[in-house]
């Protein structure tokens, strides 16, 4: 790891898709960073690592994986000691791990794991103007828009507290598994009051956006924000396409190269505004304005 001045970056679940192209992108535009390559796997980790290297050879004292699940209590833990053993100081953390399983296993990463890193790695952030990008979904919005109208009055409220926030996960995560596990997306939506859709993957990354929002007020000195990075071909994404019998282009989705377009902006950049939601034409946005680049609208 090179000591020598330099703005450090964590990104999460970065071995692969969106999250391997922040790395590049940040690497590429900005010869000052050095970045920590985040990975459940070392394998995978290992493997992204060589990638970039293999192709810009003199990026090698510029990356380094950091293994690293949102998940796990211990894993953040152990990452954490590492660095504040090290004495380092990041500029910034981008939270793009992310998954499409069950609503509890989407809940768990994308709300719960963002909370977990950001605990952990906010105390060893440049305390002024350091950087946390949170990467949502235009699911987000699109699923506030389409609420029960209390539901939609909370979440797009900018003066939600956590309390509020995990509250509101609790009780629906609660609703849900009290449903008949092939219960439709109407049933859902009418017993929880949350717009569903994709297993409440839009709700989970609601909740993030609140989260977003409270975390900057809990840290005015730092520059927190969320992003779409768009409707991206990934591995997330794919099956999408694959479930309504078409090609990934047929239905629109970009390469993933453009999904750390508007991520990278938001570390780089210098920003008028804190605390919010961007879109993917890398424009502020309300919590409850609909994407035209979300698969679920």
């Amino acid at each position: 790891m090179s000591l020598a001045p330099q703005r450090r970056i964590l990104v999460t679940g970065a071995n692969k898709g969106i999250g391997l192209a922040i790395v590049r992108k940040l690497l590429a535009d900005a010869s000052d960073t050095f970045v920590f390559l985040g990975s459940r796997d070392r394998a995978r980790g290992e493997d992204a690592v060589r990638s970039l290297i293999g192709s810009h050879p003199e990026w090698r004292e510029r990356v380094e994986l950091l293994l690293i699940d949102p998940t796990s209590e211990t894993s953040v833990a152990a990452a954490q000691h590492r660095f504040e053993a090290s004495r380092i100081e990041l500029y910034g953390i981008v939270n793009n791990a992310g998954c499409f399983m069950n609503f509890s296993e989407m809940l768990k990463l994308h709300l719960y794991g963002t909370k977990r890193v950001n605990d952990a790695f906010v105390p060893l952030l440049t305390p002024i103007g350091g950087r946390i990008v949170n990467i949502s979904s235009g699911g987000g919005p699109t699923c506030v828009a389409k609420c029960r109208d209390d539901r939609k009055a909370l979440l797009s409220s900018s003066t939600l507290l956590w309390e509020q926030i995990d509250e509101l996960a609790q009780e629906v995560e609660a609703i849900r598994r009290g449903l008949p596990a092939d219960a439709d997306d109407t049933a859902v939506a009418r017993a929880t009051g949350i717009s569903w859709g994709l297993d409440g993957y839009g709700f989970s990354k609601a909740l993030l956006n609140s989260y977003t929002s409270w975390l900057q007020r809990r840290h005015p000195s730092l520059i927190v924000s969320c992003c779409n990075p768009g409707f991206i071909e990934t591995d997330l994404s794919r099956p999408h396409a694959e479930q309504m019998g078409k090609t990934p282009a047929e239905m629109g989705m970009l390469p993933v190269e453009q999904g750390a377009a508007v991520p990278c902006k938001l570390v780089l950049e210098d920003l008028s505004e804190r605390g919010l939601y961007y879109g993917s034409d890398g424009k502020a946005c309300g919590l409850a304005e609909g994407d035209p680049q979300d698969f679920e609208s």
